[in-house]
């Protein structure tokens, strides 16, 4: 069970390891303002969070990196957090999907329009799978192959590896009627050897052409989940009410 301070310091050292891709010191955080407590405080709870497996030093005198553990505890609390908010009917992203001007019985069109502005603003890969059409495109191996962890190139045949397995059962990644988004963090997609990815997933309904499928973003752990998640639940929300 985490202290509320831990709580606090875990959020904040997955929120800088997102933006800074290096490894989060006790300084770093300090310096933050986020938290009541000195830089040797802030040092031994980091310590204590390593220890319950949320964080982990890749080499000695390093800062520290979120594990799979610690990306999940950030992931389900903004999963509440967007629970919270559902009633709200401004979306963040909506102003960047103009939809309704489109031909909805060119569903390939549609998909394309949507893969690529999701693209565009998460700066990963995204997809879009059509049930009764039985199609799945893609857009973004321009945006995603420059994130900095894919200078190595174990992780761009990790990656592709990853989608094309993803490809190969998307249906079994389509969420549950009762759950709108999921996200897998790494292992969580039970792919072999795909430990270092992310996929984050929403199903959609069009009633107007009684069209249903998935769409998702598709990158790097270090993704800004964030901003991932409220683009697939806005898209998922606009073509609900496109009439």
């Amino acid at each position: 069970m985490l202290t509320e301070r831990q709580k606090i310091i875990l959020t904040e050292t997955v929120k800088s390891y997102i933006n800074i891709a290096n490894p989060v010191s006790s300084g770093l955080i300090y310096k933050k303002k986020k938290v009541k407590a000195s830089p040797a405080t802030i040092r031994n709870e980091m310590e204590e969070l390593t220890n319950q497996g949320y964080l982990y030093q890749p080499y000695t005198s390093a800062g520290r990196v979120p594990t799979d553990k610690g990306y999940r505890f950030f992931v389900d609390n903004l999963l509440h957090n967007l629970s919270e908010k559902k009633n709200k009917s401004q979306e963040p992203y909506s102003k960047y999907f103009d939809l309704e001007a489109l031909d909805l019985k060119n569903i390939l069109r549609l998909s394309q329009l949507i893969t690529k502005k999701l693209a565009q603003i998460s700066s990963n890969l995204s997809i879009f799978y059509s049930e009764k059409e039985q199609f799945t495109y893609k857009e973004g191996w321009k945006e995603i192959i420059k994130k900095p962890e894919f200078r190595e190139t174990d992780l761009i045949v990790e990656f592709s590896r990853g989608l094309e397995c993803i490809e190969n059962d998307i249906n079994e990644f389509i969420p549950e009627k009762d759950e709108k988004i999921d996200i897998y963090i790494g292992k969580e997609i039970r792919i072999p050897r795909c430990n270092n990815i992310s996929l984050i997933v929403s199903r959609y309904y069009i009633p107007k052409i009684q069209e249903r499928g998935l769409i998702a973003i598709l990158g790097p752990k270090r993704m800004s989940y964030n901003k991932n998640i409220s683009l697939v639940d806005t898209v998922s929300k606009i073509l609900e009410q496109i009439k």
